[in-house]
């Protein structure tokens, strides 16, 4: 029995330990395993790859984009004004430009001249410059609108009861009163003078009050409220006054305080040599209509600038009844300044035909000037002496 278990014992013993000798065969077998994969033959250094060159980049050059990878998000593009922006071109001095010959001067000065007279390029400029003077006439056209509304209405009374004489002008026909209202602003305070008022854009420089309107409006509403016109100053064979309906010309404006101020306009002329206020009335002369002899257009001649004049004019529509000079040098009219608001200030003047008293010649009766080729024409009835 002992002698069985001493054999059992043993056994185990042994089992266990060929047990313990095959797992360590076994590990030994794969680490050598293991040691031949890694190792072939005698150990070598292995050798380097050649390093990648990248070219390299220019300071302003842009460079590309990097590729997204595909386990990489797409990432957006930078944006226009973070990348470096590129060096313009310097231009090529004058002293390293190639010359021309005398020769190539002469052909590029004959073909400059020629061109010039081509009738294509002819055509060419001149709708360039249609078009430049139709842009520029429309931008002074906005600038108007909007220097009139800030003008303001005018200052009479019952100023909702005048009729409009033009959708953008500032000229209206108060037909109860039997007047044309005018809104206006003084444009010159000192200096020798040929208009007391003129259109816009032509005598401002020799007036004291400038006007939004063309003249045939004003010519229109006179007429309408019942002024009869007469004829314009006459200088061939001699000299004759012009002659008209009297016009009583009044202005109304705000002083610095606000307040309504009223005046004739003749306050605010005076004699250049006397220093004392023109006394002399306006006149309904009527000014003439030309007809164009190039294009045929007839045209009202007042819209040239002789609006209210001071000076003779064979084209005002107001003038004086009494010889004054249009001469530069023989001026006889300058403005009252003391007695004249500041330059900018709005004016409301207002042209108010007078009743004559007493007997009327056939000159005063004359109808309106029908329309001739030149402002004076011999001829005409004589004017009524006093």
């Amino acid at each position: 029995m002992n002698s069985r278990m001493r054999m059992g014992g043993s056994t185990q013993s042994i089992l266990l330990g060929v047990g313990s000798w095959l797992l360590g065969v076994g590990s030994l077998l794969t680490l050598m395993a293991g040691c031949q994969g890694e190792t072939k033959g005698p150990s070598q250094p292995t050798p380097k790859a050649p390093a990648q060159q990248t070219p390299a980049t220019k300071p302003n050059q842009e460079s590309a984009p990097s590729q997204p990878t595909p386990s990489e998000p797409a990432r957006p593009a930078p944006k226009e004004e973070n990348r470096t922006p590129s060096q313009p071109e310097q231009p090529t001095p004058p002293s390293e430009q190639p010359k021309m010959t005398s020769e190539e001067e002469k052909a590029a000065a004959k073909q400059e001249e020629e061109s010039a007279f081509d009738p294509k390029e002819i055509e060419r400029r001149r709708k360039m410059i249609e078009e430049e003077m139709a842009r520029q006439e429309a931008e002074w056209r906005e600038k108007q609108k909007k220097r009139i509304a800030e003008l303001g209405p005018p200052l009479v009374e019952n100023a909702d009861k005048l009729i409009r004489l033009h959708p953008v002008f500032p000229v209206w026909a108060d037909r109860e009163n039997k007047r044309i209202v005018m809104v206006g602003e003084v444009c010159k305070r000192q200096g020798l003078l040929e208009m007391f008022a003129c259109l816009r854009r032509t005598k401002e420089h020799e007036s004291i009050v400038v006007v939004d309107t063309t003249a045939q409006i004003v010519h229109a509403g006179l007429l309408a409220v019942g002024a009869q016109t007469g004829r314009p100053v006459q200088y061939q064979p001699t000299y004759r006054p012009a002659s008209g309906d009297e016009i009583e010309v009044t202005v109304v404006w705000k002083d610095k305080e606000g307040k309504v101020q009223t005046g004739q306009a003749q306050q605010w002329v005076r004699h250049a040599g006397t220093k004392k206020p023109m006394e002399h009335p306006w006149v309904f002369a009527g000014s003439v209509f030309a007809k164009s002899e190039e294009t045929g257009q007839v045209s009202y001649m007042a819209d040239g600038g002789d609006f209210i004049c001071v000076s003779n004019f064979p084209t005002a529509m107001l003038d004086l009844p009494v010889a004054s000079s249009n001469l530069n040098a023989e001026l006889e009219f300058e403005a009252f300044t003391e007695r004249i608001p500041p330059e900018g200030t709005p004016v409301t003047v207002i042209l108010t035909p007078k009743k004559k008293t007493g007997r009327e010649t056939s000159a005063e009766k004359s109808p309106a000037p029908q329309p001739a080729p030149a402002p004076s024409e011999p001829g005409k009835p004589p004017e009524r002496q006093s």
